[in-house]
């Protein structure tokens, strides 16, 4: 149980772990917390939160897409841009935003 526990990201912070404790002693009958009284949503997270999860796949998929058009157009930004069907300003923003450099 205690790995669950050390392994969940914690994003209300120790407010969230005491609160958590305190539900898990409350609903327990016997002396002993047992790993089944872990809330679903921490014992199921893979290692963050499904957020973050959401996050980094939409990164991801935006990310490829960006490169496709970039390749698409010879790395011409402003030809890239058109195909994405959005402002040469804000493709310029997001490549910074995710990183997005060419590789020679």
């Amino acid at each position: 149980m205690f790995a669950i526990l050390e392994n969940y990201p914690w994003p209300g912070n120790a407010r969230e772990l005491k609160n958590t404790v305190e539900r898990m002693a409350i609903l327990t009958p016997s002396d002993r917390i047992p790993e089944e009284a872990v809330p679903l949503e921490i014992r199921v997270t893979p290692g963050g939160s499904p957020a973050a999860s959401l996050q980094d796949t939409r990164d991801s998929a935006e990310r490829a897409s960006i490169i496709k058009a970039l390749d698409q157009t010879s790395w011409n930004v402003s030809g890239a841009a058109r195909l994405l069907g959005i402002e040469r300003t804000n493709l310029h923003k997001r490549i910074r935003a995710l990183g997005i450099t060419r590789e020679i």
